[in-house]
């Protein structure tokens, strides 16, 4: 794994744990990234799963793969400028 890819990674999970502290516990410490704590319980949780989900590769892949297609299809449209 290169190197600009470990910062990622490790950025990636200190934002998550950022936003787990902010949704069990929002303070003024931790202003800015507590936005989920002002959802339910099961709305935070399927955040959660889906941040988690994000850090495995062949959901990523998935993920990517899909949002490739609709850029291919956005960048087909008409400019309106």
């Amino acid at each position: 794994m290169s190197l600009t890819l470990r910062i990622l990674l490790i950025t990636c999970i200190v934002v998550t744990l950022l936003h787990i502290w902010g949704a069990i516990q929002p303070s003024h410490y931790n202003w800015g990234v507590h936005y989920f704590a002002f959802y339910e319980v099961p709305v935070s949780l399927i955040a959660l799963a889906v941040a988690v989900l994000l850090f495995v590769p062949r959901v990523q892949s998935q993920i990517l793969g899909s949002l490739a297609g609709f850029v291919r299809r956005a960048s087909r449209l008409p400019r309106f400028l």
